[in-house]
């Protein structure tokens, strides 16, 4: 049974969850393939989990750490962890046994809540809890935590794409910040569905479960990105937002017969696209069939976005991360920090009452990349004379070749303006003569040459920016959340 909301709400803040029990209770929250929960059959779930968490040992301020799919089953486990007043640690399913020990015994974490595909892990664990989350005894209901908005809501680490993965902490105002900047952007529908495909235990899968309880909107899960089964949930017209990487909307448009026709069936009002830089021929495509795609900038240290791009402008600033979401301030800087003038490439830095205050138990990491409130992204960009941002590229993606700087996006879009390119990246590789040269990796999708794409490039780019080295892949390593992992290239 849930708790009086009359008695129970005097002298406290409402758990966001709690909140649309409350006031919408008979809509939809959360969907997985035929099975949908209400707000209030979520809530009596998420009551008992955190009942049964409690029961195995989980306190105010415990750390739990999560090892699921997506899955209702994650979603309320997610929901789970606050109501009982702990701190979220998700982790990504797709790192080694030796990665989860590690981030675990970094975190601290008190206690691991696993789903059955994660039963058969060999994790060397210090002072970690095992739950299986099938195994918990759901018989008790529990009264929600108050919320903190100072309070540590989450412990995310970084993606680990650029070295060791840093611990984000990321406080309930962090989170509510975002999701308000969020709907000042888009606006908001109560009658949304918020498609996800992205990981809940990365910032922009997760982003999306702790949003849509704020606005109290409902949320559609996929286990994994099927291009089948994305379109058919957008040609249901089941799902008005979602949120993409750049290669999950090529693989819509280019390698799914019939979206056209499937989009056009469906009730998409925004489609925001994160994760790196898109290429002009995927957002050219997403243009001409009016698909609503609203390239956005963010990371984990924010909470998820930075810039959006405002709905009216998605056209003429084709390729841009937008402006600064509400309550954002982006300024670039040179190397030696100084503020740059408008169309001049530097150093991102940000803030904003979404980004975190600093990395958890790393004060020299912290010393170099906070200065003030200021957050040093580590990201290269400008502003344009309108207050666009565009990014380039990551400080540590830069590749700098006999003195020259190259910026892997700008040579990725070349190349995947190729008819026979299907994906690729640019990186770095040391050589002796020019310190670095321009190295590619390329999955084809039909056959080509070296010297044909070496001859493509010559027309479109400066010599210095031309890949001198090729690796023909079948697939490019890749993130959770999608992100090329360029580290593993370069090794």
């Amino acid at each position: 049974m849930l708790p009086n909301p009359v008695e129970y709400a005097q002298n406290r803040r409402m758990n966001w969850l709690e909140r649309q029990i409350t006031a919408r209770p008979d809509a939809v929250a959360v969907v997985e393939g035929p099975a949908q929960l209400t707000y209030k059959q979520l809530g009596e779930r998420v009551s008992r989990t955190a009942a049964a968490l409690k029961a195995a040992g989980v306190s105010h301020g415990s750390r739990v750490a999560t090892l699921m799919a997506n899955s209702i089953q994650h979603v309320v486990a997610i929901h789970a962890v606050a109501w009982a007043g702990a701190t979220l640690v998700p982790i990504n399913p797709r790192l080694s046994d030796d990665e989860i020990s590690w981030l675990l015994n970094d975190a601290s974490a008190d206690m691991l809540v696993i789903d059955h595909g994660s039963s058969d892990r060999e994790l060397d664990l210090e002072n970690t809890k095992f739950v299986q989350v099938e195994e918990l005894t759901f018989s008790l209901d529990s009264n929600a935590a108050a919320v903190d908005p100072a309070g540590i809501a989450t412990l995310i680490y970084t993606s680990g794409t650029t070295g060791v993965p840093k611990p984000v902490p990321l406080t309930w105002a962090n989170h509510s910040a975002s999701a308000t900047a969020s709907a000042f952007n888009l606006g908001l529908n109560q009658q949304d569905n918020w498609l996800c495909c992205l990981p809940l235990c990365h910032i922009g899968g997760l982003a999306i479960v702790y949003r849509s309880a704020i606005y109290g909107t409902a949320l559609t899960l996929t286990e994994r990105f099927e291009t089948d089964e994305v379109a058919e949930i957008i040609a249901a017209g089941q799902v008005t937002l979602a949120s993409f990487v750049p290669t999950m909307l090529r693989r819509l448009w280019f390698d799914h017969e019939g979206f056209t026709d499937q989009l056009a069936s469906g009730r998409l009002r925004a489609v925001l696209l994160g994760g790196g830089p898109a290429d002009r021929e995927t957002l050219e495509m997403s243009a001409k069939h009016n698909m609503p795609v609203y390239q956005t900038y963010g990371l984990t240290e924010a909470a998820s976005q930075v810039t959006t791009m405002p709905p009216a402008q998605a056209i003429g600033k084709l390729g841009s991360a937008g402006i600064p979401v509400h309550g954002a301030d982006v300024m670039i800087r040179d190397k030696e920090g100084e503020p740059l003038e408008a169309n001049e490439t530097g150093l991102i830095f940000i803030r904003g009452p979404m980004v975190t205050s600093g990395y958890l138990d790393r004060p020299a990491e912290n010393a170099r990349r906070f200065e003030g409130p200021w957050f040093d992204t580590g990201d290269f960009g400008y502003m344009d004379e309108d207050g666009f941002l565009w990014v380039v590229a990551r400080r540590d993606d830069l590749i700098v070749t006999g003195g020259e700087n190259v910026y892997p996006a700008e040579v990725e879009s070349v190349l995947l303006s190729h008819p026979s390119v299907g994906e690729c990246a640019v990186f770095g590789i040391p050589d002796k003569e020019w310190g670095q040269k321009v190295a590619a990796a390329v999955v084809l999708d039909e056959d080509a040459t070296e010297d044909q794409l070496i001859a493509f490039c010559r027309d479109r780019l400066a010599s210095f920016k031309l890949p001198r080295k090729w690796y023909f892949m079948s697939e490019l390593p890749r993130t959770a959340s999608g992100k090329i992992r360029r580290t593993e290239l370069r090794k």
